[in-house]
């Protein structure tokens, strides 16, 4: 057996200077994707975006929503990350990226905190035009889970610390936080809102799924869309709404369940299905078997018809009397179940696909270290999670439209570390610009062939100057 042990190498270590030298090359493929798009341009046009008195001094909105952008997707935290992007510390980057001079943190800050509503409602909406273009060219599965187009609602609680945040309020958990509502579709964040702590987990739930409509309605026509939630979107008024769509829906249940852990201990033995093996929450082995009951929830006024409820009694293999009751609200497709056992059981298992969903806005959140809101006035930090919106949109649209199946799976920071920081050095020669990407080995092919489609080589003569942002 050989003896692996630490070893301290021994090297003839130097550093030099070099001005055309820069370590995140593969924002180029951000830029790529962008220039395809038509973002900057998009942005150019919104005008309740663009603060300035005279549009021909100061910094253009599509510059600032770059600077942060390409910051955010080259792991940047803040404002000062965003400043030294573009602010003498990569010279070689803003060649790349045709950036002549970027703003500092405090006219970032300055212009986040002067935005409306209005200019965050129209940057949310080519987000959404965005996410439907790349949904377009993308390999269906690639946005899909087999071939349902899944929609998952959820808030989480951004805690923040101090007196001086707008907006943070004691919410639900007693914490000070904001709330942050989300809608995604596929692997995208299609509507986000940042609001108040204190407002209900759910309220935009109806305005999200009419804003997305778009994205989902023709998969969910032909009962190929799925639609997720947990237990804060199961009151009787949200399950009427998600239920008037004709998708296949699952909600966590677990507030109100009195009346549905009597009707299920009544349940006839016929209507359940064999009991069988199963794992529980925490890995444990357990026995469990499935059924279906109707139930009608709140007070009638919300809802016109009953609810089916997939139910799973569980207990431990050593336990042999009482049985633990869990339930899921929801059908599996555009029908309601015909009450088939077994049809309760799949919807169990489609439900577990919402851990996923989860996930991603769990990656989107720490990957972007999105957990720390960077300014105290409430409308600022609204612009800077829609642009942490976009630049999230961005990573995962270069997975789906260039990267293969397993990089797919790759999280929002292994794309960061991967593709966007590669070492790249610009060089100069008979009024020609060359650009050179250190990359390892296994990425040298992909970076050629997405060089030959979409970075065309130029004609000899002189190059014709592109117009800075």
């Amino acid at each position: 057996m050989s003896n692996n042990q630490k070893k301290s190498p021994v090297f003839d270590m130097e550093a030099e200077v070099a001005q055309d030298v820069d370590m995140y090359g593969g924002l180029i493929a951000v830029e790529a994707l962008t220039r395809e798009f038509g973002l900057w341009e998009k942005i150019r046009v919104i005008e309740s975006l663009d603060l300035r008195k005279k549009k021909t001094h100061g910094f253009s909105p599509e510059l600032i929503v770059a600077q942060l952008v390409f910051s955010l997707c080259s792991g940047g935290a803040g404002f000062s990350d965003a400043e030294e992007l573009f602010r003498g510390a990569h010279p070689a980057l803003n060649k790349l990226l045709g950036v002549t001079r970027g703003a500092d943190a405090s006219t970032l800050g300055e212009w986040l905190r002067g935005q409306s509503e209005e200019g965050i409602r129209a940057l949310r909406e080519l987000i959404r035009e965005f996410v439907g273009w790349v949904m377009e060219r993308a390999d269906p599965a690639s946005v899909r889970r087999g071939e349902s187009v899944e929609v998952f609602f959820d808030d989480t609680q951004i805690e923040v610390s101090g007196k001086y945040f707008e907006g943070a309020e004691i919410n639900y958990k007693g914490e000070k936080a904001l709330s942050w509502q989300t809608c995604w579709v596929g692997p995208f964040i299609a509507a986000g809102s940042l609001g108040k702590g204190s407002r209900d987990v759910s309220a935009l739930l109806p305005e999200m799924l009419e804003d997305t409509r778009e994205l989902w309605e023709a998969a969910a026509k032909d009962s190929k869309a799925h639609f997720y939630a947990d237990s804060g979107s199961s009151a009787a008024k949200y399950l009427a709404e998600v239920d008037a769509h004709p998708w296949g829906w699952s909600v966590s249940y677990n507030k109100w369940t009195d009346k549905l852990d009597t009707m299920a201990k009544k349940l006839p033995e016929d209507r359940w299905t064999d009991i069988r093996e199963g794992t529980g929450r925490n890995g444990e082995e357990i026995l469990e078997r499935f059924g279906w009951l109707r139930h009608m929830p709140g007070d009638g006024e919300e809802l016109d018809h009953a609810v089916d409820f997939a139910v799973v009694a569980w207990r431990g293999k050593e336990e042999l009397a009482m049985w633990h009751y869990s339930y899921v609200a929801g059908r599996g497709g555009a029908t309601a179940c015909a009450h088939d056992p077994e049809q309760a059981a799949a919807l169990f298992a489609r439900h577990k696909c919402k851990g996923n969903c989860e996930r991603g806005f769990s990656e989107l959140l720490s990957d972007l270290d999105l957990h720390h809101p960077p300014c105290q006035s409430l409308v600022a930090n609204q612009m800077f999670y829609t642009l942490g919106m976009l630049s999230h949109n961005l990573l995962r649209a270069m997975a789906v439209l260039w990267l293969g199946e397993e990089e797919q799976r790759m999280r929002v920071r292994s794309l960061i570390r991967r593709v966007i920081s590669v070492p790249m050095k610009i060089s100069s020669h008979a009024r020609r610009t060359k650009v050179c990407l250190f990359c390892p080995a296994n990425w040298h092919r992909w970076w050629q062939e997405f060089f030959k489609e979409h970075f065309s080589r130029r004609p000899r003569g002189r190059p014709k100057k592109r117009a800075p942002l």
